[in-house]
């Protein structure tokens, strides 16, 4: 296994930087794993301990993952006066796209993303569909918004607490999530705002473009999953109402709706469908209907 630290230029001049793990013999194609708000890509890659990028790279693909924007390496962070807005994380979807290009050497290249990193680029294939991967996998992924959300009450919570956390944000200049033990990686004030205007209104840019209606343009195939054990995040129910609009999507429920035996009784929540050794049956399932998909 080989580890490096790649590094690419934003057009807006940010510098974004990801790991570059590849297996011993040669890669059958490229991943390219993108992680939560409030973490960094530690959540998805740990050399001293089993891991979902570990997973894929001992399946034989070469995984290259990024930090996101003002997360990780990718400073600077909104701790140390970083800032940004959702545009901008849909935007550098573009960059790592052009980056995984150019390191696949012609080799097919898939996408795997776990919640924000997958909003955030299927918002931008639905506006670019000639620059699809090759396959997705979308890793408890939706958007909070009234549309997506069937209960009342949830919703009610929902609101409260993203106006709640504004309150915060506008306070202190950031989201302190550290602060509230929300995530190890606070948030910008400007990606905020826009979390919680989309949430209150419509899932689009601040130019208008309606990401929801480009989500039919997502035309390859992408694994949803959900689990019971995500109880506010991305619920189930949530999950597959966000994700209707995919015209090739495949749905893996864990929980009680599970259709496989190996997967019984792995029922994670949010964090630890990525974090926690126990979801390692699911990441070899996830490595092995990767695999399925190169052409």
């Amino acid at each position: 296994m080989q580890v490096t630290q790649r590094e690419v230029t934003a057009p807006d001049g940010w510098k974004l930087r990801a790991l570059d793990i590849q297996p011993d013999g040669a890669p059958r194609a490229l991943v390219v794993a993108g992680h939560a708000m409030m973490v960094d890509n530690r959540t998805l890659w740990r050399p001293d301990r089993p891991s979902l990028v570990g997973t894929l790279v001992q399946a034989g693909l070469r995984v290259l993952v990024p930090d996101l924007r003002g997360h990780g390496a990718s400073g600077p962070r909104a701790a140390d006066g970083g800032d940004w807005s959702y545009d901008q994380l849909v935007a550098d979807t573009a960059v790592w796209r052009t980056l995984a290009d150019d390191l696949a050497g012609g080799l097919p290249v898939l996408w795997l993303s776990h919640s924000l990193f997958g909003h955030t680029s299927l918002a931008w294939f639905g506006q670019h569909p000639e620059r699809q991967p090759h396959a997705f996998v979308a890793l408890a992924v939706n958007v909070w918004n009234r549309r997506f959300e069937p209960s009342p009450a949830l919703w009610l919570f929902k609101s409260l607490m993203l106006k709640t956390a504004l309150v915060a944000a506008e306070r202190a200049g950031r989201l302190p999530a550290r602060q509230m033990r929300m995530g190890n990686h606070d948030e910008a004030i400007d990606y905020w705002r826009d979390l919680t205007r989309m949430a209150m209104t419509r899932w689009e840019s601040r130019a208008g473009a309606d990401y929801y209606v480009g989500m039919a343009n997502v035309t390859v195939p992408i694994l949803c999953v959900f689990s019971d054990g995500d109880k506010l995040f991305t619920r189930p129910s949530d999950g597959l109402a966000f994700t209707a609009a995919l015209p090739n999507r495949q749905v893996l429920m864990l929980g009680k709706a599970c259709e496989l035996n190996t997967l019984s009784g792995c029922v994670p929540g949010h964090m630890a469908l990525v974090t926690d050794a126990a979801s390692e049956p699911l990441w070899r399932h996830v490595a092995a209907w990767l695999l399925q998909q190169i052409p």
